[in-house]
């Protein structure tokens, strides 16, 4: 038989939760985001309305008010040898490491 502090040393097949305290009482718990959803819903849900929320922009794909445009000159663009990943420039007829042939025909 166990005693109570055997007990607590012996782990079983799980792991044990990661002990933290939570913000609104001070306690120490195992299972931080189960206990604030039980025992402090009203503050849960405060913090929930805080968040902000996924931007239209995102969501549609239009430009946000004061948006930079970037665009990549062809020059800025690095190409990569599908045999070997060898560092290429654009129009080689193969690659300069491994020899294989290129094809040059769905790149812009």
């Amino acid at each position: 038989m166990t005693t109570k502090k055997e007990a607590k040393t012996q782990t079983g097949k799980r792991k044990p939760y990661k002990r933290a305290e939570c913000p609104y009482c001070h306690k120490v718990k195992g299972n931080l985001p189960n206990h604030i959803l039980q025992k402090h819903p009203t503050e849960a849900a405060a913090r929930a309305a805080n968040t902000p929320a996924i931007d239209r922009a995102v969501l549609t794909g239009e430009k946000p008010p004061g948006a930079v445009e970037m665009t990549l000159h062809p020059e800025d663009i690095v190409y990569y040898c599908t045999g070997c990943r060898a560092e290429l420039r654009k129009g080689e007829e193969s690659c300069w490491n491994c020899g294989q042939a290129l094809d040059w025909t769905n790149i812009e």
